[in-house]
């Protein structure tokens, strides 16, 4: 036979080993021990309890580090220098703010210790009493009752008694006046809940009226008011509101011990708006409706009220905005309700809307509107305006077919300044006349001219202060005469400082009216009105403020309104808590 070549002789030699070496494995891996003497295996050493000893040498050489020299830390760091005439850039914000959150959304999938906590209970309490026996009470607080929804509270309390108006008669008018308020907020986004009620109590006394020779009673008036309201509001890309409310005013005359007349009024009220945006551009749809039905002693009748329209934006380039739109004006109701055949007022407008803003600079806003609107008719407005009016006023309010006027905004650092000038016109205007002491209420049609300027101070520590003057010039063009009680000259200002490091603060506001005809005819005159406030507080401790007011800071008696005088220098202290 030839003979194999020797690498396939290698070849199978390593096949038939490889078998027989795995056996020999397998056999040792099963008992290990089973061919090894214990005599033989090598001993190691027992390192508990015994002593050991390890010996070697170990040397561990690292290499060189070679540190690098410190720069910059000689001097400290140069700061670039910025001209003493460089502004920083400031640009009104153009999105409506109805378009922005009240706060942040919370993920519904966050831990507890991530979600935000609910604000701490904040609150004050404060009183006191002073000269002509004026005393006041004040309570506000806020209960969160969670991190989405909060209650507040807020009560107040004024009253005096003491206040001799007339010097040829002893005459005291006491009077006292108790609102409340309370309402739930609920935040969830994108939904914002508010449920309110408030009342007010005023009782008071007409002593403009005037009175016989010897006559000990003097008439007096308490004034109910009472109302509950809901407003329900969307944010996002369409802001939505809508609002319902309801309320109850009611006028108690008291003419002598035992008479005794009450006009009352329930009125109703819806008002919502809707955001809209119509090819990129902004739009918006709102609109009021009330009805109110008056009754009580008096015949009474029903009052409506709608003032509803539209705008969207037409323009937008270079800095310049304009909106346009329209409204629809819609008043009905008795003109007389103290008589039993009243007639009926009726008035329906449509009328342009428009709006147009320019920046001029970053600094300068100039602007340019038209916003015709109805005036407040609710017998809660008349009380706050004027609280000594006819026994059953007319509840309609005051139509402004023309409220135009243009005008410049200036920001300048702490600054800032407006200026406007415009006209109005009314076909049917609400003002007061004289009436056997007390104050009849009329309409007419109305002109007026205005134009003056507000002054504000911002940014600054410590301070705020505000000033605002208006010259005026009313007039009811079919009765040839000024507008009754209308000053010519009008002017209020704000003043706030605070010392002390923040302890101590001291706060004064004023008003002032020019010369005002008190009835039609023109020939007599009122003084000038001036009321000047002024309130000081001091922290004593971190809760406790010691409080010190002047109200009414003239030499003579305040005259707003003809017979009534308001007591001067009305000095009262008190204590403020707060937690």
């Amino acid at each position: 036979m030839p003979s194999l070549p020797r690498s396939l002789l290698a070849s199978c030699l390593l096949l038939l080993l490889f078998p027989l070496s795995a056996a020999l494995a397998q056999e040792q891996d099963a008992d290990p021990e089973s061919e090894q003497d214990p005599a033989d295996a090598p001993q190691l050493p027992e390192i508990a309890p015994r002593e050991f000893e390890i010996r070697g040498e170990l040397q561990i050489a690292f290499p060189e580090l070679n540190r690098q020299p410190l720069t910059g830390f000689a001097s400290p760091p140069s700061r670039p220098s910025v001209p003493t005439d460089r502004t920083p850039y400031v640009a009104p914000y153009k999105q409506e703010l109805e378009g922005l959150p009240d706060r942040l959304p919370v993920p519904e999938t966050v831990s507890a210790p991530v979600q935000s906590a609910p604000s701490p209970r904040t609150g004050f309490l404060e009183a006191g009493t002073g000269r002509y026996f004026s005393r006041f009470a004040t309570g506000h607080f806020s209960v969160p009752l969670s991190p989405h929804e909060q209650v507040s509270v807020r009560a107040d309390y004024t009253g005096t008694e003491g206040f001799t108006p007339f010097s040829d008669r002893t005459l005291e008018t006491p009077s006292d006046a108790l609102d409340g308020h309370i309402r739930l907020d609920s935040r969830r986004d994108p939904v914002h809940l508010s449920v309110a009620a408030d009342g007010l109590i005023d009782d008071y006394t007409l002593y403009g009226v005037a009175q016989s020779p010897g006559a000990s009673f003097i008439p007096d008036r308490t004034f109910y008011s009472g109302q509950v309201s809901g407003r329900l509001q969307t944010v996002g890309t369409t802001p939505a509101e809508l609002g319902v409310r309801y309320g109850q005013n009611q006028y108690t005359t008291t003419r002598s011990s035992s008479a005794e007349t009450t006009f009352r009024e329930r009125r109703v009220r819806v008002d919502g708006a809707l955001g809209l945006s119509l090819n990129g551009r902004e739009g918006r749809v709102d609109g009021l409706f009330s009805r109110s039905v008056l009754g009580g002693d008096v015949p009474g009748g029903t009052e409506f009220v709608l003032d509803a329209g539209a705008s969207a934006q037409v323009l937008q380039s270079s800095g310049l905005t304009v909106r346009a739109g329209g409204r629809v004006l819609w008043t009905e109701g008795p003109s007389f309700p103290e008589q039993a055949q009243s007639p009926t007022s009726s008035s329906t407008f449509v009328l342009p809307t428009a709006r147009a803003e320019w920046d001029a600079a970053p600094w300068a806003t100039v602007f340019a509107e038209n916003t015709p609107r109805l005036d407040g008719s609710s017998l809660r407005a008349y009380h706050h305006q004027n609280p000594y009016t006819e026994l059953a006023p007319p509840a309609r309010p005051t139509v402004y077919t023309s409220d135009a006027q243009a005008g410049v905004d200036l920001t300048r650092g702490w600054l800032r300044v407006q200026l406007d000038a415009g006209y109005r016109y009314s076909p049917s205007y609400r003002f007061y006349q004289p009436q056997r002491g007390q104050f009849a209420v009329a309409y007419g049609s109305a002109r007026i001219f205005h134009g003056g300027g507000r002054l504000a101070l911002q940014g600054l520590d410590h301070v705020q202060a505000a000033l605002g003057l208006s010259l005026r010039d009313g007039s009811l063009p079919a009765r040839n005469t000024d507008i009754p009680y209308y000053a010519s000259v009008r002017a209020n200002g704000m003043l706030s400082v605070t010392f002390a490091d923040g302890d101590a603060s001291l706060q004064a506001t004023g008003t002032l009216e020019g010369p005002r005809t008190p009835d039609l005819t023109g020939t007599d005159e009122l003084d000038p009105y001036l009321a000047v406030d002024v309130e000081g507080s001091y922290s004593v401790t971190s809760t406790i403020d010691l409080i010190l007011r002047a109200e009414n800071l003239s030499p003579n008696a305040p005259e707003q309104w003809l017979g009534y005088p308001r007591p001067p220098t009305q000095i009262t202290g008190g204590f403020r808590i707060r937690w």
